[in-house]
């Protein structure tokens, strides 16, 4: 079990001199009780404090000798060390970043380099020159900035601890949790939001992307991202030679500079990566209303279902050959897909498929129980306002009902389909293939 709650950790002080520096990993809580010390380039006043979620990890690099209160899963979560857990390679990349005006920064690497940290200590680093700074998170699966499976913007005029305190500019919903299959939303939406964050009055805009680098799908979308992006800057963390035959693909080896991984970056399993994805939907479903929207003054982006209609023929042709009621129809010239309530039982599925094979090249059948409980991004125009999960959808009665976490006073206008399918506590239970809907 996860201790989650600050009364259920194990609490110590501890006494931090200049020169030593230390690593706590989440959950913990940490409260500088006093002197002052660094964390991702931010400095830590006396009585600031900060939460540490599980499967993350903090340096903590003291400016003077400090006091600390620590509250921690466990002792093994507490680490001190002789050496600088920052290379000295991150802040002479700060220093090429200032050097250029409306600077675009794109950070490569595999999974567990420690992209997310290095952007925040970048990020840190110049806002305390007084930068703004755009923070763009591509990172789908393992979002910092905004919830799982959207791509997320937030825009810093100050430090930050953790990305916990960066606030939500605005988010492109993906909704899932991989890039495979979501190419061409996942390099337009990187330009929606860069082209926001500069609307805004940034200085430079800093991307952070998937640890999705092999492969052909890594590739296509490495090149096109880097095409669109135009970015003056190239980044790469890399424990050996891992991003060579991406960078000899790309044609970038004269653009990117390599920074050093931390010697002490927390490497994260599948199971962590999970339990983070967890915990940050977790903080975007409180507070949940059950919400029913009238199709006809609502755009359902994504999917066809809002399409679909009555077909006399089909609804009568359907009941005479298995006895079940279709909820919707959608047709094209060689496709039809059609819509029920429950699922079939394989002897009316292939029933069904076999009649309709005749007529159609594809013949697609839908349970609406199998898509309950699918992940929404919800939209006032193309303000992000948070996410929802389908509670119901009437073609008939042209309805839809969510449950969803709202921002206050924010009008929903636009519902856009995911591909993840959740429990009742938001657990990923099940994804659906891209085109199924």
């Amino acid at each position: 079990m996860i201790k989650s709650t600050v009364s259920e950790l194990i609490k110590e002080d501890v006494e931090l001199k200049t020169g030593t520096y230390l690593l706590v990993r989440g959950p913990a809580y940490i409260k500088l009780k006093c002197g002052k010390a660094d964390i991702f380039g931010a400095v830590m006043e006396e009585g600031r404090s900060l939460t540490v979620v599980s499967g993350r990890q903090v340096p903590i690099r003291p400016v003077e000798d400090s006091l600390l209160e620590l509250r921690v899963g466990s002792r093994d979560s507490i680490q001190f060390i002789n050496e600088d857990p920052v290379p000295r390679s991150w802040d002479e990349a700060v220093n090429m970043l200032m050097s250029t005006k409306r600077f675009i920064s794109v950070v490569l690497g595999d999974v567990d380099v420690g992209k997310s940290s290095f952007i925040l200590y970048l990020a840190n680093r110049l806002v305390s020159e007084r930068y703004k700074i755009g923070i763009i998170d591509c990172d789908i699966g393992q979002s910092d900035i905004g919830p799982p499976g959207t791509i997320g913007l937030s825009i810093l005029d100050n430090p930050i601890y953790s990305y916990s305190d960066a606030e939500l500019f605005n988010a492109y919903f993906i909704g899932d949790k991989t890039p495979t299959g979501h190419l061409l939303p996942i390099v337009l939406g990187s330009r929606k939001m860069l082209e926001e964050a500069f609307d805004a009055g940034v200085d430079g805009v800093l991307v952070n992307t998937t640890g999705f680098i092999y492969g052909g799908v890594a590739r296509a979308l490495k090149l096109y991202k880097i095409e669109v992006l135009k970015p003056t800057h190239i980044f790469g963390l890399q424990y050996r030679h891992e991003l060579e035959p991406l960078i000899r693909f790309l044609g970038i080896r004269d653009i990117v500079r390599f920074v050093d991984v931390s010697k002490y970056i927390s490497r994260k399993g599948l199971g962590a990566r999970k339990i983070f994805r967890r915990l940050k939907m977790g903080e975007y479903f409180r507070d949940i209303k059950i919400l029913t929207f009238d199709l006809n003054k609502v755009r359902v982006e994504n999917t066809i279902l809002p399409a679909m209609i009555k077909v006399k023929y089909i609804d009568d042709l359907v009941y005479n050959l298995i006895s079940k009621k279709v909820d919707g129809v959608y047709l094209d010239r060689d496709s039809i897909y059609i819509l029920f309530k429950d699922a079939l039982d394989k002897s009316r599925l292939i029933k069904l498929i076999s009649k309709f094979k005749e007529e159609f090249k594809e013949v697609k059948i839908i349970s609406l129980n199998k898509i309950r409980g699918l992940y929404l991004g919800l939209y006032n125009d193309s303000k992000f306002a948070g996410v929802g999960v389908l509670e119901n959808i009437d073609i008939r009665k042209r309805k839809i009902t969510i449950k969803a976490s709202i921002n206050p006073g924010m009008k929903i206008n636009r519902i856009l389909f995911g591909y993840l399918i959740l429990d009742d506590d938001y657990n990923e239970v099940s994804r659906l293939s891209p085109g199924y809907i």
